[in-house]
């Protein structure tokens, strides 16, 4: 057998580890247990057929060892010689190494494999991450660091991270003899790559995943909405020139859109930089679907007619393009498909979304006094919503007055918003320190 001594170095094994940021954290201490517990050199080799060959040979005169030179490498000495004979006795009777390499031995080294033909060993290294799975920390992870410390005298990566297995939707380990095994495939040809992407992005770093069919129904949901978004902007620009973003805008539902998209621009990015996707992925799909669907679009449904005024119609063209082209930027890494279709549809794009910048959170875009003033009229508009919904109305039935109690200035500020969105002939609104809404008499017996 062929063996690696490093039962001395288990202190520097320790040191290297330290110099690691673990994600999540805990799982070091799996790999302070199993180098505590080693009690032997590290066995190298093995006794199958494929595998990465030792280049050596044996003579079988002296019994003398025959390396190849590195300008021959990769060899296989079961399978040739070469006119070899053995420096010592000159002998050309030679007996090949039979045994591989084990996998780790080899899998050890990919950092390095990965770096140095093309390059970039000495700018890169350590590397900055590794993704891998917590059932091969005492494998995988550790091996690379044996590997790095003897070569390099430094630790693989700056960061490691931690995933977990997939189970059943039992939670139960998939296996052939158990038949509960679920290809991804399946998956993919049901509800598409980007749904897998998106169920995968729920993951948290060290913990298993169950297989839930709700995350790709949910996925799925996303592709289109996302699909349907797009074909309403191009509805309201109806083939007009995107033209510059101008700050601030007139326009307060404009104004606040900007705000709430530099908030999650900002948050998406800090999670994103901490590798806690599944909470970043929650971040952005709360914005795409309640800030910018349910309310921004509604709002600006409108603006498409011919009475709108044309530089309101050219400022919300401009607003809702780039607040959604944002949202492609960073939907990207979890849905790369729907997205890079979406970016090369629009009137204006570079060769793809996936080299084009990252959004970035921008003084320009703080807008608090429009921000607040529409949060409150969004509030107002939850009120209405649920009192259409408590008398069994449709979001469209038109009501002919509601009465608003709360703070009229701002609800008269709003007045058009909310009329045009939830499909109200005339507002009477109070003041009053809190939110009240109400029909009279004669709509709720409709």
């Amino acid at each position: 057998q062929w063996f690696v001594r490093y039962l001395d170095l288990k202190d520097k094994f320790r040191e290297r580890s330290d110099e690691v940021k673990w994600l999540p954290e805990h799982m070091k201490i799996r790999l302070y247990n199993w180098i505590d517990g080693l009690k032997w050199d590290w066995c190298i080799s093995r006794q199958r057929f494929y595998g990465v060959p030792f280049p050596v040979w044996y003579c079988k005169n002296c019994g003398d060892m025959v390396l190849a030179d590195i300008e021959e490498l990769p060899v296989d000495p079961r399978l040739e010689k070469n006119g070899r004979k053995c420096s010592r006795c000159g002998s050309s009777d030679l007996e090949p190494e039979r045994d591989v390499m084990d996998t780790w031995a080899t899998s050890s080294l990919s950092p390095r494999l990965a770096l140095v033909p093309a390059g970039y060993f000495q700018s890169l290294y350590p590397m900055d991450i590794r993704f891998q799975g917590h059932d091969i920390i005492s494998v995988w992870a550790f091996v690379t660091i044996v590997r790095s410390e003897i070569h390099d005298s430094l630790s693989p990566w700056k960061r490691i991270f931690i995933s977990g297995n997939v189970y059943d939707p039992l939670g139960q380990k998939m296996s052939k003899s158990k038949g509960n095994v679920l290809e991804p495939a399946n998956f993919i040809e049901q509800y598409g790559a980007d749904a897998l992407r998106f169920w995968a992005s729920s993951s948290v770093p060290g913990d298993d995943i169950k297989i839930k069919e709700q995350d790709f129904v949910r996925g799925r949901r996303t592709v289109i909405k996302l699909f349907n978004a797009f074909k309403l902007l191009e509805l309201i620009r109806s083939d007009k020139p995107l033209k510059k973003l101008n700050t601030p805008p007139s326009n307060m539902a404009n104004a606040w859109i900007l705000a709430k998209l530099n908030s999650v621009v900002k948050d998406v990015t800090d999670l994103m930089d901490q590798y806690l996707f599944s909470r970043a992925r929650t971040q952005l799909d709360n914005f795409f679907w309640n800030t910018f669907c349910d309310n921004y679009l509604e709002i600006i449904k409108g603006y498409g007619n011919t009475d709108t005024d044309p530089a309101l119609q050219d400022e919300t063209v401009s607003v809702s393009y780039h607040v959604f082209l944002d949202v492609l930027r960073m939907y990207a890494p979890i849905m790369p498909f729907i997205t890079e279709e979406l970016y090369l549809s629009y009137p204006e794009h570079g060769k793809s979304i996936h080299v084009d910048l990252w959004p970035s959170f921008s003084e320009e875009f703080i807008f608090q006094e429009a921000e607040g003033k529409m949060d409150y009229i969004i509030e107002v508009i939850g009120k209405i919503r649920n009192l259409k919904t408590g008398n069994k109305m449709s979001m469209n039935t038109p009501l002919e007055r509601v009465f608003i109690n709360g703070n009229s200035r701002i609800i008269e500020e709003g007045r058009d918003i909310i009329m045009g969105m939830m499909k109200i002939g005339s507002i009477i609104s109070e003041d009053s320190p809190e939110i009240l809404v109400s029909l009279d008499e004669k709509q709720e017996n409709k």
